[in-house]
């Protein structure tokens, strides 16, 4: 299951360009394409409604920016976001 908090970059600090990463270096799309496709569009906001499911999501996304990728890969991107907890 795939969680997205609302806490990036208040409680924990967060980078995108992780998330890119891993996603350039799964789907052989260059890190360069990835920054200029990625926008928080219906996707995001459907998903955050509770629209979609996160398979949906997922795979909305990736067909999005270009990736052919499965939905585990996916969510190890996804995941690459968290970098730390900000401290107090």
């Amino acid at each position: 299951m795939l969680y997205i908090f609302d806490l990036g970059n208040v409680v924990i600090d967060i980078d995108f360009n992780r998330v890119l990463g891993v996603w350039s270096k799964l789907s052989g799309v260059p890190l360069a394409t990835l920054k200029e496709r990625f926008t928080m569009d219906e996707a995001f906001e459907l998903h955050e409604r509770g629209e979609i499911s996160d398979e949906e999501f997922g795979a909305r996304l990736s067909q999005e920016m270009g990736m052919l990728l499965s939905y585990e890969q996916f969510t190890a991107g996804w995941q690459a976001i968290f970098v730390a907890l900000r401290p107090e």
